[in-house]
């Protein structure tokens, strides 16, 4: 962790040039604020790859389940087309 000193000027915070370097311009940062301490963190959108990896797998639909919801489904559309 780095430490540095920043002054606060006309109701703004500024910050040390290599903070600047940090953070990229219009990027997203969260403040923390406790009795007092401030903690700026970036905000780190993960990759799609990432998130995909967090969704867990279902296993795929046995052929023959899959054929009974398509029966289902006809014999349900045949009942509903006759009354």
């Amino acid at each position: 962790m780095t430490t540095k000193l920043v002054r606060f000027e006309d109701g703004k915070i500024v910050l040390p040039d290599d903070f600047r370097d940090w953070a990229s311009s219009g990027e997203q940062l969260v403040a923390i604020f406790e009795d007092d301490t401030i903690i700026i963190k970036r905000i780190r959108k993960p990759p799609l790859t990432e998130i995909a990896r967090q969704v867990p797998e279902e296993p795929e639909m046995p052929l023959q389940e899959i054929a009974a919801e398509v029966h289902k489904y006809r014999e349900e559309k045949r009942g509903a087309g006759r009354s």
